[in-house]
């Protein structure tokens, strides 16, 4: 049974990993190329996430551009006038 090529853990360091070709292992040391970030980086982009949308939940709440403008003309004055 022969191994998948991949990265593989080196035996003789357990922060180095070792690349398998298919027929022969790559140097003792390598480092496996990441497609991943830092746990660091994601969190802090989800938190950078979350406040903006805090933000913005604020603000429409505050504004509540859904309700439209209000028309004008329509107040109607309860002042009673005194002179005939």
């Amino acid at each position: 049974m022969v191994a998948r090529t991949g990265w593989y853990p080196d035996p003789g360091d357990e922060d180095a990993q070792r690349y398998w070709d298919g027929e022969s292992w790559g140097p003792p040391t390598s480092r496996p190329p990441t497609h991943r970030r830092d746990r660091k980086t994601l969190w802090q982009g989800i938190g950078v996430a979350v406040v903006t949308l805090a933000i913005a939940a604020t603000f429409l709440l505050i504004q509540k551009p859904w309700t439209g403008p209000k028309p004008h003309g329509t107040h109607k004055s309860t002042s009673h006038s005194t002179h005939p």
